[in-house]
């Protein structure tokens, strides 16, 4: 079977190292790809977070329109976060939807919930990182299915985590992601072959998660050396590559391929500010002379 379209996320994976690796010949398929196609770099807005990227990806409209800047939406009552913007995007459908008459299988797509009506199979949150969606499937039993078969995700739903500066734990992690790209790329051959589709649409999570805890950073190199990871943003984009080749000679010469990724790796200059300064500042100034974080560690 073939899919006339087959859509490839590589969720998080940076471009300047992926040219590199490509140039270098560690990206074969990747590289053979690009120089029977076409290759650039997509724009993205100046300040951004790769919540917004998700929701423009799945709807095609910008957050302007949408109401969806973040993962959930501040509740000014509470003080909580509600989940209504996780898939709700202001009420614009997804892309997916707009023809109901073709064949669509969808694999693992981030915050993507399960779609009802949509003409084909679709599985949520195998091992997608950050699904923000529910593990599900339509059928109903598919989820199950090829988890019997070929297993759950050793690093999928929220345990693609680590301490830094446990060793062992740092070095678990790089082997449990990478066990996940085979088993993904062995599915989605699977769901590929199941039918004559005219949409695959799928998603690779693992350059994202190794990203987070694996970029060798100037400041966390020698934690890497320590674990014996300094090289797993690599392996893991080789790994993904590999797939990548096999994915592609079993979807056949007829199918037209989209690979893309909506955003890279670069320094947070978020969540330090959004989960810590901001909320100190907030306290000591509604309480003065109270303190939520003391930063002093001689006190």
């Amino acid at each position: 079977m073939a899919a006339k379209v087959m859509a490839i996320w590589l969720d998080g994976a940076e471009p300047v190292l992926l040219e590199q690796m490509m140039a270098d010949g560690s990206m074969p398929n990747l590289r053979r790809l690009c120089a029977h196609g076409s290759y650039g770099r997509l724009g993205s807005m100046e300040h951004t977070l790769s919540e917004i990227g998700y929701g423009m990806v799945l709807t095609g409209q910008p957050p302007e329109r949408t109401g969806t800047w973040n993962v959930g939406e501040f509740d000014a009552k509470t003080y909580g976060e509600g989940e209504r913007e996780r898939t709700g995007f202001g009420g614009f459908p997804f892309f997916l939807q707009f023809d109901p008459a073709l064949r669509t299988c969808i694999f693992d797509i981030p915050r993507l919930p399960l779609l009802p009506k949509l003409n084909g199979l679709q599985v949520t949150a195998w091992g997608a990182h950050s699904p923000q969606v529910a593990p599900g499937s339509q059928p109903a039993d598919l989820l199950a299915e090829l988890t019997a078969r070929y297993g759950a995700h050793p690093g999928g739903l929220e345990t693609d985590y680590a301490c830094l500066q446990d060793p062992l734990a740092m070095h678990h992690l790089q082997e449990r992601i990478l066990a996940g790209i085979p088993m993904r790329g062995a599915i989605i051959r699977d769901l590929l072959a199941r039918d004559d589709w005219d949409l695959l649409f799928t998603c690779f999570g693992e350059p994202h998660s190794v990203g987070h805890f694996f970029w060798p950073h100037p400041d966390c190199v020698a934690l890497l050396q320590a674990s014996g990871t300094l090289d797993a943003v690599p392996s893991v984009y080789r790994a993904v590559d590999l797939e990548l080749g096999k994915i592609v000679a079993a979807a056949g010469s007829d199918t037209r391929i989209i690979l893309f990724s909506i955003e890279g790796m670069s320094g947070d200059v978020f969540d330090v500010q959004n989960f810590v300064l901001l909320p100190e500042l907030l306290f000591r100034y509604s309480f003065p002379g109270c303190v939520g974080l003391d930063f002093d560690p001689h006190r």
